[in-house]
């Protein structure tokens, strides 16, 4: 199948009436991930999905591995006296758009494409979900456009039947599109806020780690008299040797570099807040 918006544009396209009322949700959920989106970067994603899944050889793989796990399944069936299930799942994912884009996800890098810059999957799946629509508001059309017969009730009523069940058949497609797209942006979004928890934590960790540096660096300050001691680093070793135990967190050969050069930081910084 090829993907288009013929019969529904992505950003301002109107659902048929007959349509049931969460292919209105569906369209609503995938705008709201596209919405800093153009006409242009939606229909050139589409072409991207396209190619993806109709183009690409990894699609020949996973069509060989669901016929044969059909096979297996009907095998198992076979064996055991039970009639085939014909209308297993596994048969129906292997015409589905969005279970392929699922399967073939890991094997492309979307993100480096010039018409759709920086892509992501979650924009991907909200592409497919609203050319699924597209496609069954096209199916509707061609059902209603059938020529009238001689029994016209009867046909108005088929022909609202198969409308609304082939709408139904590519809305319930493009739900389980748009639902991934929202699960691939939730995921993310969690990730992203781990990973800004964990920053928080180790600043924290890590003011916590330095403050007996701090305190000591603060006390050196007030011990520190210019007119008295020859150099900072004076100054730091006898503070070392008065306040043993403001420095005893120091590695002992590094401890006075540590604290002198501390000091010089912390005095600089006073002074700069001074002039200000």
């Amino acid at each position: 199948m090829t993907l288009s918006f013929k019969s529904f544009h992505p950003l301002s396209g109107v659902l048929p009436d007959t349509f049931p009322e969460f292919g209105g949700d569906i369209v609503f959920r995938a705008r709201a991930i596209l919405q800093s989106r153009t006409d242009e970067e939606l229909f050139a994603a589409l072409e991207i999905i396209d190619w993806i899944i109709d183009q690409s050889p990894a699609q020949d793989e996973v069509a060989a591995e669901l016929e044969r796990m059909a096979a297996e399944e009907n095998n198992d069936s076979s064996a055991s006296g039970e009639e085939p299930y014909s209308d297993s799942p596994i048969k129906r994912d292997k015409h589905s758009s969005t279970y392929a884009l699922k399967a073939l996800q890991p094997k492309f890098d979307i993100s480096a494409d010039e018409k759709f810059p920086n892509a992501t999957w979650g924009e991907m799946f909200s592409v497919l979900a609203l050319s699924l629509v597209a496609q069954a508001c096209e199916d509707e059309r061609l059902v209603n456009n059938k020529p009238q017969s001689e029994n016209s009730e009867r046909n108005d009523w088929l022909n609202e039947y198969q409308a609304v069940s082939r709408a139904s058949y590519w809305l319930i497609e493009a739900m389980d599109a748009v639902a991934t797209a929202e699960g691939i942006n939730l995921f993310q979004s969690e990730i992203a806020n781990e990973k800004q928890k964990i920053s928080v934590r180790n600043r924290f960790s890590g003011q916590k780690k330095h403050k007996p540096t701090n305190d000591a660096l603060l006390a050196l300050r007030d011990f520190y008299i210019p007119e008295k001691h020859k150099s900072m680093r004076n100054a730091a070793k006898l503070f070392c040797e008065a306040y043993p135990e403001k420095v005893a967190h120091l590695t002992y050969y590094n401890r006075i570099r540590t604290l002198s050069e501390g000091l010089s930081a912390l005095l600089k910084e006073r002074r700069l807040s001074l002039q200000k």
